[in-house]
């Protein structure tokens, strides 16, 4: 006989203030026919949320457990907390959270090309190439280098970067930057020995790291240079592009640094000059084309 036992079907609940956003994420298995999917709805606190579905197509239910627990973590990577309803059924959240660090980007919205013409005549925006690599933040205190990716969890430097960081002229120093291959790019510094640079405008915070990374002797550490007048930027935007670079980001020269990402808009843009996406791969067939839900 069939056993028709009813799976307990997991739930959570998760929720993120951040600056002046507040919103939540809500998820459930739950059974369609034909098998299972993950059903979620999102958006600011109190309001009306917006619903979706993952997968595309009903599943099994143990497969449609790892989708709930794979979204799961990305909720709690992305800084959003759980809820004391949940039952979930992953003890990765915990791990997760064990390793998160104290260091935390300001993450930027993309723009189209539709923005490009103000943005680069905007004398109020300078710009720096983005490169093609990790974005990284490291801390330095005393003899300790720490480092953390952008969602905020701890990561390995090479060699070489740590040596550099520890060979800097200061007793403590928090960089942001990009690494690229074994190369860590500079291109903003949010504290020096013990001075806060939070609160200083973009164009003073750049005046100050480069000043002090000017004389650094070591090819595992350098600065993103910066163009402020019309004229510069287009003509390094143009060169860029030929070279057929990663994209190019856009910074109000007067704004504070503020971790997280706004809602929309923001102080610093990114424009790419080639798209990603991550997809899913429904079934696969050995005769045709694999089938992708995005």
């Amino acid at each position: 006989m069939k056993n028709m036992t009813t799976p307990v079907l997991p739930i959570a609940s998760f929720f993120c203030q951040e600056n002046a956003s507040d919103k939540e994420y809500h998820m459930q298995v739950a059974a369609v026919a034909d098998g299972f999917v993950v059903k979620y709805q999102y958006g600011r606190r109190g309001a009306t949320l917006t619903p979706g579905i993952k997968p595309a197509q009903p599943i099994p239910f143990d497969k449609a457990v790892k989708q709930f627990d794979s979204m799961c973590k990305e909720r709690i990577i992305k800084g959003y907390t759980l809820a004391d309803n949940s039952t979930v059924t992953t003890t990765a959240i915990e791990i997760i959270s064990r390793t998160k660090s104290s260091l935390m980007p300001q993450l930027l919205n993309a723009i189209d090309e539709s923005a490009l013409t103000d943005l680069l005549q905007n004398t109020t925006m300078c710009m720096q190439e983005k490169e093609d690599g990790e974005r990284v933040m490291v801390s330095r205190k005393n003899t300790v280098v720490t480092a953390s990716n952008k969602l905020g969890f701890t990561r390995p430097l090479p060699q070489a970067v740590v040596e550099a960081i520890l060979a800097l002229p200061c007793r403590e120093v928090i960089l942001d930057g990009e690494l690229v291959s074994n190369q860590y790019r500079v291109f903003d510094m949010l504290s020096l020995d013990d001075a806060c640079q939070r609160q200083v405008s973009y164009l003073g915070r750049y005046a100050a790291y480069s000043d002090f990374l000017h004389d650094v002797d070591s090819s595992a550490i350098s600065i993103v240079k910066a163009r402020f007048s019309p004229a510069e930027k287009s003509a390094h935007f143009e060169l860029i592009r030929s070279n057929k670079g990663e994209g190019v980001v856009f910074k109000n020269i007067y704004a504070h640094y503020a971790a997280g990402r706004p809602n929309s808009g923001g102080p610093q843009l990114k424009y790419k000059f080639t798209e990603s996406a991550t997809c899913i791969v429904n079934r696969v067939s050995h005769t045709r084309r694999c089938s992708f839900a995005c």
